[in-house]
């Protein structure tokens, strides 16, 4: 892509700008000091290369992220999703307290989950608050969901998105 005139214009403003700034904290007396020179310095010598430019063109050289996998999917039969540590919900009772009471907990004003909650609950010791996890709405009630997660360069999950509502919906 190439700059216009007027773009080539406000990156050179940016830039002289940005070098002006580093100057003034390259005057005070900080453990960086030497940072904010060496910065103003880089700066101005980019400035002077697209200043000595007939043309400039961005090139984009960063691969796309790699689309999102669909890994499985997660059935409801209550409405809502909870995203925490299974430990605290395998062989216990949810967030260490009894269905009612788990539920008037996360309740909302109106005496139901309206979009989400944290779920609070306690270390084993019995004496710790924690944040065991979150519970969210899901989008059209009891069903099943699929679940995609997104990969790091190194392989391990990024992140997971549990699509309640499609783009189609």
């Amino acid at each position: 892509m190439k700059l216009t005139d007027e773009q080539l214009t406000l990156l050179k403003t940016a830039l002289d700008s940005a070098a002006k700034r580093y100057d003034d904290f390259a005057t005070t007396d900080t453990p960086l000091t030497a940072q904010f020179t060496k910065q103003a310095r880089e700066t101005r010598a980019l400035l002077h290369l697209i200043s000595s430019q007939d043309e400039i063109h961005l090139v984009n050289n960063t691969p796309d992220p790699a689309p999102p996998v669909k890994i499985g999917e997660c059935g409801v039969d209550a409405g809502m999703l909870y995203l925490g540590d299974p430990c605290y919900v395998i062989n216990a009772a949810l967030g260490r307290k009894p269905w009612d009471e788990f539920i008037r907990a996360i309740a909302g004003p109106n005496g139901y989950l309206e979009t989400y909650a944290t779920v609070e609950s306690v270390l084993p010791n019995g004496k710790t608050p924690f944040n065991a996890g979150v519970v969210v709405t899901t989008g059209y009630g009891d069903g099943v969901y699929p679940v995609y997660a997104e990969f790091s360069k190194t392989g391990h999950i990024a992140r997971i998105t549990v699509e309640f509502i499609s783009d189609d919906d």
